[in-house]
Protein backbone atom coordinates (compact mmCIF):
# COMPACT_ATOMS: atom_id res chain seq x y z
CA UNK A 1 0.00 0.00 0.00
CA UNK A 2 2.78 2.44 0.92
CA UNK A 3 4.52 1.68 -2.37
CA UNK A 4 1.33 2.42 -4.34
CA UNK A 5 0.86 5.74 -2.49
CA UNK A 6 4.47 6.69 -3.11
CA UNK A 7 4.07 5.86 -6.80
CA UNK A 8 0.88 7.95 -7.02
CA UNK A 9 2.58 10.88 -5.28
CA UNK A 10 5.53 10.65 -7.67
CA UNK A 11 3.27 10.53 -10.72
CA UNK A 12 1.25 13.46 -9.42
CA UNK A 13 4.39 15.55 -8.92
CA UNK A 14 5.64 14.67 -12.41
CA UNK A 15 2.26 15.43 -13.95
CA UNK A 16 2.14 18.79 -12.19
CA UNK A 17 5.35 19.78 -13.93
CA UNK A 18 7.38 20.27 -10.75
CA UNK A 19 9.91 17.56 -11.63
CA UNK A 20 12.86 18.37 -13.89
CA UNK A 21 14.94 15.59 -15.37
CA UNK A 22 18.51 16.83 -15.47
CA UNK A 23 21.31 15.30 -17.45
CA UNK A 24 23.36 12.58 -15.76
CA UNK A 25 26.14 10.30 -16.85
CA UNK A 26 25.74 6.53 -16.85
CA UNK A 27 28.78 4.27 -17.21
CA UNK A 28 29.13 0.56 -17.82
CA UNK A 29 31.95 -1.92 -18.08
CA UNK A 30 33.29 -2.16 -21.64
CA UNK A 31 32.76 -5.93 -21.82
CA UNK A 32 35.56 -6.84 -19.41
CA UNK A 33 36.58 -4.66 -16.48
CA UNK A 34 40.15 -4.73 -17.73
CA UNK A 35 38.93 -2.96 -20.91
CA UNK A 36 37.72 0.05 -18.93
CA UNK A 37 34.31 1.68 -19.20
CA UNK A 38 31.93 3.42 -21.55
CA UNK A 39 30.00 6.43 -20.26
CA UNK A 40 26.99 8.11 -21.87
CA UNK A 41 24.94 11.20 -21.08
CA UNK A 42 21.25 10.48 -20.46
CA UNK A 43 19.91 13.52 -22.30
CA UNK A 44 22.47 13.91 -25.08
CA UNK A 45 24.15 11.52 -27.51
CA UNK A 46 27.57 12.24 -25.94
CA UNK A 47 29.67 9.22 -24.95
CA UNK A 48 33.15 8.82 -23.51
CA UNK A 49 35.47 5.81 -23.23
CA UNK A 50 37.43 5.41 -19.99
CA UNK A 51 40.63 3.44 -19.55
CA UNK A 52 40.79 0.81 -16.80
CA UNK A 53 42.41 3.25 -14.33
CA UNK A 54 39.98 6.06 -15.22
CA UNK A 55 37.05 3.67 -14.74
CA UNK A 56 38.35 2.61 -11.31
CA UNK A 57 38.68 6.31 -10.43
CA UNK A 58 35.02 6.74 -11.47
CA UNK A 59 33.84 3.74 -9.41
CA UNK A 60 35.73 4.42 -6.18
CA UNK A 61 35.12 7.17 -3.64
CA UNK A 62 37.72 9.92 -4.06
CA UNK A 63 39.03 12.69 -1.80
CA UNK A 64 39.55 16.25 -3.02
CA UNK A 65 42.49 16.29 -5.39
CA UNK A 66 44.26 18.16 -8.15
CA UNK A 67 44.79 16.46 -11.51
CA UNK A 68 44.10 16.72 -15.23
CA UNK A 69 40.52 15.44 -15.48
CA UNK A 70 38.89 13.41 -18.22
CA UNK A 71 36.96 16.08 -20.18
CA UNK A 72 33.55 16.83 -18.59
CA UNK A 73 34.04 14.26 -15.82
CA UNK A 74 35.31 14.39 -12.22
CA UNK A 75 37.80 11.61 -12.99
CA UNK A 76 41.59 11.95 -13.20
CA UNK A 77 42.82 11.18 -16.71
CA UNK A 78 45.50 8.53 -17.25
CA UNK A 79 47.50 11.00 -19.33
CA UNK A 80 48.39 13.82 -16.94
CA UNK A 81 50.57 15.57 -19.56
CA UNK A 82 47.65 16.68 -21.75
CA UNK A 83 45.17 19.28 -20.49
CA UNK A 84 44.92 21.66 -17.57
CA UNK A 85 45.18 20.60 -13.96
CA UNK A 86 41.98 21.25 -12.03
CA UNK A 87 40.78 20.86 -8.46
CA UNK A 88 38.29 17.99 -8.26
CA UNK A 89 35.90 17.88 -5.30
CA UNK A 90 35.58 14.84 -3.06
CA UNK A 91 32.85 12.40 -4.09
CA UNK A 92 31.32 9.13 -3.01
CA UNK A 93 31.59 5.83 -4.80
CA UNK A 94 29.53 5.11 -7.90
CA UNK A 95 26.28 3.18 -7.58
CA UNK A 96 26.38 -0.11 -9.47
CA UNK A 97 23.29 -1.83 -10.93
CA UNK A 98 22.98 -4.97 -13.03
CA UNK A 99 22.03 -4.57 -16.70
CA UNK A 100 18.87 -6.63 -16.06
CA UNK A 101 17.74 -4.33 -13.22
CA UNK A 102 18.58 -1.27 -15.35
CA UNK A 103 16.46 -2.62 -18.22
CA UNK A 104 13.51 -3.33 -15.89
CA UNK A 105 13.64 0.18 -14.38
CA UNK A 106 13.83 1.77 -17.82
CA UNK A 107 10.80 -0.28 -18.93
CA UNK A 108 8.87 0.68 -15.79
CA UNK A 109 9.61 4.39 -16.31
CA UNK A 110 8.51 4.09 -19.95
CA UNK A 111 5.24 2.44 -18.90
CA UNK A 112 4.59 5.13 -16.29
CA UNK A 113 5.21 7.82 -18.91
CA UNK A 114 2.81 6.16 -21.38
CA UNK A 115 0.13 5.95 -18.67
CA UNK A 116 0.56 9.66 -17.97
CA UNK A 117 -0.23 10.43 -21.61
CA UNK A 118 0.19 14.10 -22.52
CA UNK A 119 1.46 14.89 -19.02
CA UNK A 120 4.68 13.10 -19.88
CA UNK A 121 6.55 15.72 -21.89
CA UNK A 122 8.74 15.07 -24.92
CA UNK A 123 11.89 15.75 -22.88
CA UNK A 124 10.80 13.24 -20.25
CA UNK A 125 10.12 10.62 -22.96
CA UNK A 126 13.48 11.34 -24.59
CA UNK A 127 15.26 11.00 -21.24
CA UNK A 128 13.64 7.64 -20.56
CA UNK A 129 14.29 6.32 -24.06
CA UNK A 130 17.85 7.61 -23.99
CA UNK A 131 18.76 5.68 -20.84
Amino acid sequence: MKQRLLCLALLASVASGCVTISNARVCSVAGLLSAGGICADMLTPATRDLTFNEFLDFLEAQPERDCVPVPSMNVCADDQTQGVRSHLPARGAAIVMSADDWGRKKTELGQACREMGASCSYSMRAAILGM
